[in-house]
């Protein structure tokens, strides 16, 4: 179930990013009271610590907690690498060390339409990107930076050469168009 709320969340994270917002925040696991007025305990507070302290970027951070309870709850056909690596296809881990639900290099599989909506999703996040530079906040132009940084590191990947050959192999014309004419955010 963990695997898959978290596929939830890239879902959403996606809708927002074409609408052209991105998120930030924190997941934890832990002790939770509420009632009609009130939330709070220890698992509020730690997502709130991840969320105001270490999801400086725009991202959603895993505690690894999270990772550590999929494993431990997952899914009676699977053993705790197996759920490891289903949670390891949505997320990754940066270089600061959080583990983060990636909504660029690990989106295309969620698309309704993989081979085609991928060009709409990155066209959508370079326009964001290119806009929020432009922001007058050095701040808010930090965050920027970071998702530039990742856009471009995955637009690399797309263009390597040993992608284009084998979409060249495939016979793939629309997708190596596409890859063979996106462009790196200078």
């Amino acid at each position: 179930e963990i695997f898959w709320t978290l596929v939830e969340i890239l879902h959403l994270i996606i809708n927002f990013a074409y609408g052209g917002y991105l998120l930030r925040g924190g997941i934890s696991y832990g002790k939770l009271i509420h009632d009609d007025k009130l939330v709070y305990g220890p698992g509020l507070i730690s997502a709130y610590q991840i969320e105001s302290s270490d999801a400086i970027y725009p991202r959603i951070i895993l505690d690894e907690s999270i990772l550590n309870l999929a494993q431990k709850h997952r899914y009676k056909d699977h053993n705790e690498t197996q759920e490891r690596e289903l949670i390891e296809d949505i997320i990754t881990k940066d270089e600061d060390n959080f583990y983060y639900i990636d909504y660029i290099e690990k989106v295309q599989g969620e698309l309704d339409d993989p081979e085609l909506d991928i060009f709409t999703y990155l066209n959508k996040l370079n326009k964001v990107i290119v806009d929020g530079l432009k922001h007058p906040s050095k701040d808010v132009r930090s965050k920027y930076i970071w998702l530039k940084k990742k856009y471009n590191r995955y637009i690399k990947k797309i263009k390597s050469k040993k992608n284009i050959q084998a979409l060249q192999k495939e016979n793939n014309l629309i997708m190596l168009d596409y890859y063979s004419n996106v462009q790196i955010i200078s």
